[in-house]
């Protein structure tokens, strides 16, 4: 008996035994589907440590925020409360009533409203950082109500009193404009700025927080 390469020779004739061939496109897919697999198990990887990264992320942001939030939830509160004070001096009794105690609350705020931007971006500087959202954002935004104008509007209309929701929304929204400004002068009259400082000009992106 003699070896032969990749088979066995007994006598005169040689009977090669080779390994059975994979066929190619087997193995191919085999292999393809290894690095298929390793590939996504790096990304589950990859995936997994950018979602605790951005959970790490905001839970940081929210810690320090907690006092913003607080300040905001607590000056709502005593800005609804009292404009349901004016509401019960004032109270609405029907669709076709005009509705005076949302006119006057949304007048009011927007005095308020001018007033404060004067002390914020002016007066104050630099202001506190809760002085905004607790009286611009919590006090004022919790008092004065676009929901309710709106509502009370369509109410005149349905009733039929065009002229009265006519003027309802000209003195809600022009006389809202006026009332900031208005409020924004006499709180610069009231506490004008020392001659040693210059004037500060807000930029709209600052009063736009309020």
């Amino acid at each position: 008996m003699r070896l032969v390469l990749e088979g066995v020779s007994v006598g005169p004739t040689t009977k090669m035994i080779t390994a059975p061939k994979q066929p190619q496109g087997h193995a191919n897919d085999q292999g393809g589907s290894k690095k298929h697999r390793g590939v996504d198990h790096g990304d589950s990887h990859r995936g997994a440590f950018r979602s605790n990264l951005m959970c790490d992320r905001y839970g940081l942001t929210m810690r320090r925020r907690l006092d913003v939030l607080l300040v905001v939830a607590v000056g709502g509160g005593l800005g609804t409360f009292a404009r349901w004070g004016i509401v019960r001096l004032l109270p609405h009794r029907s669709p076709s009533a005009f509705p005076t105690a949302t006119l006057v609350t949304n007048l009011l705020g927007c005095l308020l409203m001018g007033v404060l931007v004067w002390f914020v971006f002016e007066f104050w500087t630099p202001a506190h950082r809760l002085i905004r959202p607790f009286l611009g954002v919590g006090i004022l935004g919790g008092f004065t109500t676009f929901s309710t104008f709106a509502l009370d509007a369509r109410g005149l209309a349905v009733a039929g009193e065009y002229l009265a929701a006519l003027i309802y929304i000209s003195l809600s929204v022009g006389g809202g404009v006026t009332a900031v400004a208005l409020g924004r002068a006499i709180a610069a009259r009231l506490a004008p700025l020392p001659a040693t400082r210059g004037r500060h000009d807000a930029s709209a992106d600052d009063e736009a927080e309020l």
